[in-house]
């Protein structure tokens, strides 16, 4: 797009979330609930100029979107949220503050701690009650758009019988980063994953599904930097639909995939669960999309079990590679009398139990908006 001219905006469509390329142009959308006003921001390929400002004018059941014709994979973007800023009823909208979109499939940049990332001013007498008006947009994550297109072929997931299924929890850069023979320019990456070393030696092993520690995108810890050490772990995600970019080798999100599809061909998949509340589960069961209810799609996409939660409102994405919960049974166990006849006697029986989650970022929430 030319950096000199404003863009040509149509209305849109208010799904699916994100930045859709579909060939000939990119749809954006993005929910809020209470904001007043929408601003997509597109920045030059670096990240560091911003060349357009474009406000959002179509809304869709608290989805704001547009479409621009003209853009194209690549473009870099960001939004800023207008609204009420009351901290007391959880409002905190601050024009000022460039965001990322939380459907972004590519993130580009580090995060660059400074103070203007906060919408209040930090050491105010006020504390978070007061508003900050200095622009984060020059050490903020910019969000690109992703040409989806990819050669998967005929790979489909293995599908594992569960009693046959042996889990191997490993680490993307830990994994290969010291592999004798693996090329040394992409140890530690996606692409290193995806070799016949690794897939090998799992296959030895009889491992038939693996279980990465986080690969969508994280930052280091404020912390962390100002001491000149990393987030080596990955456990501060921030983008949740694109993959951890220090980890890829080309610098191309197929490569991703690519891993994915190489293991799929030895019979290695990956393992997650979803436990979806009430209202969420009678929603995606009712609301047919493409001739399938949205639910099967789900369920194509996961490769795991969907269970119904009656307990939780909303949906939580749940890990099962193992480790992460805990349950005791039985710590406070009771039997006593109830009553007898002349034929019968009736006992009570009373048994705890605890459950436990070790590991918080092992169970995702979702929100469901009807």
């Amino acid at each position: 797009m030319n950096s000199q001219t404003q863009p040509i905006v149509w209305p849109g469509r208010p799904y699916p979330l994100g930045a859709t390329w579909d060939g000939e142009g990119v749809n954006f959308a993005i929910f809020s609930e209470s904001a007043e006003k929408v601003e997509l921001c597109l920045f030059d390929r670096f990240g560091r100029r911003e060349t357009h400002r474009i406000q959002i004018r179509e809304q869709t059941d608290q989805v704001w979107h547009c479409y621009l014709p003209e853009a194209r994979p690549g473009v870099l973007y960001g939004y800023r949220v207008h609204g009420r800023y009351e901290p007391a009823r959880g409002l905190r909208f601050n024009r000022n503050k460039l965001l990322l979109d939380p459907y972004a499939k590519q993130i580009q940049g580090a995060m660059k701690w400074h103070d203007s990332h906060f919408g209040y001013k930090v050491g105010h007498r006020n504390q978070d009650l007061s508003f900050d008006r200095r622009d984060s947009a020059p050490g903020m994550l910019k969000g690109v758009v992703v040409d989806p297109a990819f050669t998967w072929g005929a790979d489909a997931p293995p599908r594992t019988p569960w009693h046959s299924t042996v889990i191997y929890e490993a680490h993307v850069k830990g994994f290969t980063i010291r592999h004798p023979n693996i090329p040394p320019s992409i140890r530690g990456t996606y692409a290193a994953l995806g070799t016949a070393p690794v897939i090998d030696h799992l296959t030895q092993l009889g491992v038939t599904a693996v279980e990465l520690m986080p690969v969508h995108t994280f930052i280091d810890d404020r912390g962390l930097v100002e001491r000149g050490l990393r987030n080596y772990w990955g456990y501060n995600s921030i983008g949740f639909f694109a993959p951890e970019p220090r980890y890829c080798a080309t610098g191309n999100i197929n490569e991703f995939k690519t891993m994915v599809k190489s293991l799929h061909s030895a019979g290695v998949e990956g393992r997650y669960a979803i436990a979806l509340g009430p209202r969420c589960y009678t929603g995606l069961t009712k609301t047919v999309r493409n001739g399938f209810p949205v639910i099967e799609h789900v369920r194509r996409l996961l490769n795991g079990p969907i269970v119904w939660a009656p307990a939780i409102d909303g949906a939580a994405v749940i890990s099962l590679r193992g480790g992460d919960f805990e349950l005791t049974v039985g710590q406070d166990f009771s039997i006593g009398y109830l009553e007898h006849s002349s034929r019968s006697v009736r006992l009570y029986l009373q048994e705890t139990f605890t459950f436990r989650v070790l590991a918080p970022e092992a169970a995702v929430p979702l929100g469901y908006h009807a």
